[in-house]
């Protein structure tokens, strides 16, 4: 229905018109609309207006209606002297009996303005064409696909759904499609198949406020399945009851936000893969959001982020749920993913965080997991492989059993966290994989021992050609006497590059130069080279990935031989200078002692307490001593990455220790 509007141009005085006749007309034509003086449009007024009169004290002339007027009608003015005027259109209130086809809209003001027709025509309800069925699948997959084609020639959109379970066979989903029901459990869409429910087979389709159901787990079955595709659309979505709940190889730029996922065998399998062999074409895994929701009830494991033959990266979970009945979430090869206020419950396997098993060590392990005010509740935590740079911050593990299978050098860092019921930690015999950092310490660490016999507070492993700094401030403090010390400590170290034999060689390598190898991908730089002509060493740093036996390799000039053997490490050294004090040792039992040495590829820094003296710091950790590391210049080897927490401090564990030593680290790589 048409706005009532105020007939305005001559509302006020207009110079030049005193008592002109004025006549108002239906648009394009000598018909007069229907004009009034009150906005109810119940008293009629004249038509045409002659305009009241004004003179101003300079002589001029003006001419305005004698009260205000009002029209239902679009209109246009006609005075004698100027003719008719432009038309003007009332405001549609709404479309009853009108044809608002070619009108146009826009949202924004700086959005394109775009035919009504369109835009309505964006929007399909399913039940328009055609009824779906309680009994045949068959009849309600050919409306669904006929909703999808409907969709499809408008360019895209959402198929509305009514609130009802509809049950169908396969459908699938092309670019820029949505399925819309009434919300979780008030649509469901249900397929019996043993197959694949529902495959994307374009960007940016998908489901909303509705359940995908496969009632009863068919072997084969997999609710949703996506190659290569971005944007899949998963909000307020439950998939539930398939074998396989969702399935991508290769997926991109998606934000869910509260997607569940329950009852399935698998959950959902967010993979790296490059779907080879299957007609498909897969790819890398990554930017994607999943707010909110629930996984839950899964047979076999709820989420699994893995390596295939491509990347699985960039994953973000905020506020997400778990508790299935055995895995809760794998991490196989997966890179740079952040769960933020996540919860896990039950008694199954929370995290099993692995690296793939396929030999490609410079993108398939495990690396940069960052878990931030998360909760576990009891069940298992297993972390293998190399798993670098894995923090916790400002979680809780209530009931929780740890295990840890990693390097040391890659410890866990859990910082600002806390340990209740009952903890337990199975780090394969040494608890330093487990770094327990609390920010109040400010860089400071905690331990106790009672024995005699040397033992590593703080290691730090040095990548190869790294030359380090070391400085300890060590204090000692006995717990069942008076005893105590204080130790100030510094040293230069070195590790050399570690050395790669090669033979057929046919053109000399260059120093400095970067040396690849063909089969491995793995690179470093050129320090040294004993050539004995057709065969000799390299001596390398700045090593990224590992070398294989009987490769090329090739440096960036015109080096080229083949790999005779793999890398030799090369033992660290403490400069010629030694361990030198800064402050003369102040200690009341002349057995205690601290140093800083040497182990392998290793710098430690070792306390030596006395038998049947408890000598510790404070406050003291029960279950395991803390050193913290500061460093001032990054490490140059990305193959051994060091612990780095935000702050800058690189943090290590020992299972017992005789001080409390806070150390600082420069080191030029």
């Amino acid at each position: 229905m048409p706005t009532v509007q105020l007939v305005e141009e001559f509302d006020i005085w207009r110079e030049g018109f005193p008592g002109a006749v004025v006549h108002v007309y239906r648009p394009n034509s000598n018909a007069h609309a229907a004009i009034f003086y009150d906005e109810a449009l119940t008293q009629p007024a004249t038509n045409p207006q002659v305009l009241v009169s004004r003179l101003d004290a300079d002589g001029r002339s003006y001419g305005k209606f004698a009260q205000s007027l009002y029209t239902l009608d679009a209109y246009q003015l006609n005075e004698p002297t100027i003719g008719n005027t432009g038309i003007q259109r009332p405001a549609l209130r709404s479309l009853v009996g009108e044809d608002a086809s070619e009108a146009v809209v826009s949202v924004l003001t700086t959005t394109p303005a775009r035919p009504l027709r369109e835009i309505v025509g964006r929007v399909v309800f399913a039940e328009d064409l055609g009824s779906f069925s309680s009994s045949s699948a068959a009849n309600n997959t050919a409306l669904l696909i006929a909703a999808i084609g409907r969709c499809v020639q408008i360019g895209g959109g959402v198929i509305y759904l009514p609130p009802r379970v509809i049950e169908f066979n396969q459908i699938d989903l092309p670019a820029n499609v949505r399925f819309r029901g009434g919300g979780e459990g008030v649509t469901t869409l249900r397929s019996y198949v043993a197959d694949v429910a529902v495959t994307i087979s374009g960007d940016h389709a998908g489901f909303e406020h509705l359940t995908l159901d496969g009632a009863q787990l068919s072997s084969g079955s997999i609710g949703i399945k996506v190659v290569g595709r971005q944007g899949l659309v998963l909000n307020g979505a439950v998939i539930t009851r398939f074998e396989g709940g969702l399935l991508a190889q290769g997926l991109t730029n998606c934000e869910w936000r509260g997607l569940s996922i329950t009852d399935c065998a698998k959950g959902a399998r967010i993979h790296g893969d490059l779907a080879t062999g299957t007609g498909d074409v897969g790819g890398v895994s990554q930017n994607i959001l999943w707010s909110g929701g629930r996984v839950g009830l899964c047979r076999d494991q709820g989420i699994e982020l893995a390596y295939e033959d491509a990347e699985c990266r960039g994953i973000r979970f905020d506020g997400v749920r778990f508790d299935n009945l055995q895995t809760d979430v794998r991490i196989k090869g997966a890179r740079r993913l952040a769960f933020n206020n996540c919860e896990w419950s039950g008694d199954g396997l929370h995290l099993d965080i692995l690296d793939d098993d396929t030999d490609n060590v410079t993108v398939n392990t495990t690396a940069q997991l960052l878990f931030t005010s998360c909760r576990v509740d009891a069940g298992t935590i297993n972390i293998t492989g190399k798993a670098e740079l894995v923090e916790f911050r400002q979680s809780l593990f209530n009931d929780a059993a740890v295990k840890l299978e990693i390097p040391i050098e890659n410890a866990v860092v859990v910082r600002d966290c806390m340990e209740t019921g009952a903890f337990s930690l199975d780090a394969t015999g040494d608890g330093r994989r487990w770094l327990r950092v609390q920010s109040s310490l400010d860089g400071t660490v905690t331990a106790i021992t009672t024995g005699a016999s040397p033992l590593a507070v703080w290691t730090h492993l040095l990548a190869a050609g790294e030359v380090a700094y070391v400085l300890a401030r060590v204090i000692g403090n006995q717990r069942n006497g008076v005893g105590r010390a204080v130790y100030v400590l510094q040293t230069g170290a070195y590790r050399p590059g570690d050395t790669l034999a090669y033979d057929g060689q046919t053109a000399n390598f260059t120093l400095g130069q970067v040396l690849t190898g063909q089969t491995s991908d793995a690179q470093a730089v050129i320090t040294a080279d004993s050539d004995s002509g057709t065969s000799g060493t390299l001596t390398l740093r700045g090593i990224v990935g590992e070398f294989v036996n009987d490769e090329q390799i090739k440096d960036a000039l015109t080096g080229i031989a083949f790999a005779n053997g793999t890398l030799t490490a090369q033992a660290a050294a403490l400069d010629s200078t030694g361990v030198t004090t800064q402050r003369t040792v102040y200690e009341t039992d002349s057995s205690w002692d601290a140093t800083i040495a040497v182990n392998g590829q290793q710098i430690e820094v070792r306390v030596t307490g006395a038998a049947n003296k408890d000598i510790g710091g404070w406050p003291t950790f029960t279950s395991a001593g803390l050193a913290a590391v500061e460093t001032s210049s990054p490490c140059a080897s990305a193959r051994r990455k060091p612990r780095c927490a935000s702050s800058g401090t690189l943090v290590a564990c020992s299972a017992g220790t005789s001080t409390r030593p806070a150390l600082r680290l420069d080191r030029y790589g």
